[in-house]
């Protein structure tokens, strides 16, 4: 096989598994491949990199986050005598703002003083486009881990013959995901709202490139699918009657027929008859009190305002609709993401006779004493958080009466884990986290999710060797850190 297609394949997962490379070796054979055919025959030659790169930290892919993986990656393979290397890697940096303008000006820049071998970035999409278009007038290849809209797909063999796509994932791949959800679930309909400028610390016009890819893609391969999108805009601050107006009914809502029995709205009012009355076939009519608990604190991703328009929504169909033989009635409760706020909540609840069912609490620190009573109360809970490991561990013993339908936990999330690193033959994995990471989803977060990998792990693939390090906030010069705790020994090999 020609040693250009072959690389081509092992960066998209084909059957050579380059996977197994190292990013950085994988780096270095690339820009080998593209300068001189591959390694048989290659002439020593000095290969300059230029990487373009916004020096915003406000990005996800700021200078100051890849250039020290960069700097190792050179490191290693000038110096690495068993790589055997005829090259020497350099490197230069210039910033493109995640602007069109001033990436394309930095790429020229490169090109006129014969600085550039080979371009590294930029990542953000609007600033790769003009600088991949004329790259292939300058035969000078280009690597990105951005580059993520439908067109770098559509046109690559035209127009982007020389970008090379090196992300994990891309918006026509996300698009495909999505039409096969919507073909298992056969969901007719699709309502895109988005942020014009949502997600922008990743790329510019994230959210503006992914609707648009998504419903392009959609249209092409669901035609009969029903599509409509909405873009909001700083004025839209009601989102209680925004997801009324936009939403609704017609897309969020609808019921369908069960069994012919009971129809019930969505999954959430099915869920309730399956906990209370043993299902739709049982349902004769009753009333449901359930109890809501849930922060108040909007730093929380799941707090009681985010919350409260959905449940609202669904208890007022319940309600008015004649067909309906559900009542609901609501009850919040401040939860304040505490473990004692929660169970003194959830106390009071049952004490008054006020509760049927609990929704909640999301935190898993709060979960937990409230799930071991609820099986003492015959209260069944529903809870979207609950995704610490022991809740999938102890299910049948201790929290029996607690149903999950969070769309992840930890225990699957572990798993993930593991058939990636058996697919590329990882036989390492070093955890860096925050004790104090993602706390707006619910507090200990990193430290539950590191946990879950780490006995998982040690349960499925005994022969991986872990480590662990958790940063604090003395910690600054993360470059230093990633060559002390990384380094080599987990991350250049």
């Amino acid at each position: 096989m020609d040693f250009k297609k072959e690389m081509a394949m092992s960066f998209s997962g084909g059957p050579h598994g380059g996977a197994k490379l190292s990013l950085l070796t994988s780096i270095t054979i690339l820009v080998a491949a593209v300068l001189c055919g591959g390694p048989p025959g290659c002439e020593a030659v000095d290969v300059t990199m230029a990487v373009l790169l916004p020096f915003d930290d406000s990005y996800l892919f700021s200078y100051r986050r890849v250039a020290p993986a960069i700097q190792m990656a050179i490191e290693e393979l000038n110096e690495d005598p068993r790589l055997k290397l005829k090259h020497k890697l350099f490197v230069k940096y210039n910033d493109t703002k995640c602007n069109i303008a001033e990436g394309m000006d930095r790429a020229i820049n490169f090109y006129i003083k014969q600085q550039v071998d080979v371009f590294m970035g930029p990542v953000c999409d609007f600033a790769v486009a003009p600088v991949a278009r004329q790259a292939r007038f300058w035969h000078i290849p280009m690597i990105s881990c951005g580059a993520m809209a439908l067109d770098f797909s559509k046109y690559r063999e035209t127009t982007y013959q020389l970008l090379t796509r090196v992300g994990p994932v891309n918006f026509g791949s996300l698009s495909n995901l999505v039409s096969r959800q919507w073909d298992h679930f056969s969901w007719k309909k699709l309502k895109l709202l988005y942020s014009k400028d949502g997600q922008d610390f990743l790329i510019k016009g994230f959210c503006h490139l992914l609707t648009e890819a998504l419903h392009y893609t959609l249209k092409d391969i669901r035609p009969d699918l029903e599509q409509d999108y909405f873009r909001l805009d700083e004025k839209h601050q009601d989102f209680e009657e925004l997801l009324r107006d936009e939403v609704g009914l017609e897309y969020g809502g609808r019921w369908r027929s069960v069994d012919s029995k009971c129809r019930l709205p969505a999954v959430f009012a099915l869920l309730l008859a399956a906990v209370l009355c043993g299902g739709p076939r049982a349902c004769e009519g009753f009333l449901v009190r359930m109890g809501v608990l849930l922060p108040n604190d909007d730093r929380y991703l799941f707090s009681v305002h985010h919350v409260y328009p959905a449940i609202e929504v669904v208890a007022e169909f319940l309600n008015r609709e004649p067909s309906m033989k559900v009542k609901l009635y609501v009850e919040y409760a401040d939860t304040q993401c505490s473990i004692a706020q929660a169970m003194n909540s959830a106390i009071q609840l049952y004490a008054g006779g006020e509760v049927d069912v609990f929704l909640g609490p999301v935190c898993d620190f709060a979960v937990a004493p409230v799930a071991r009573q609820a099986r003492y109360w015959h209260i069944p809970m529903i809870s979207c958080g609950a995704m610490a490991l022991d809740f999938s561990k102890y299910r049948k013993t201790t929290y029996p009466l607690l149903t999950r339908v969070g769309p992840v936990n930890f225990g699957l999330l572990s798993s993930l884990v593991s058939r990636q690193w058996d697919h590329f033959g990882w036989k390492k994995l070093k955890l860096l986290y925050s004790k104090d990471g993602q706390d707006f989803v619910q507090p200990g977060f990193c430290h539950l999710l590191v946990e879950a990998l780490h006995y998982t792990l040690k349960d499925i693939r005994p022969d991986l060797e872990q480590d662990y390090f958790r940063l604090d906030e003395r910690q600054k010069d993360f470059e230093a850190l990633l060559r002390e705790e990384v380094g080599l020994e987990y991350g250049g090999r």
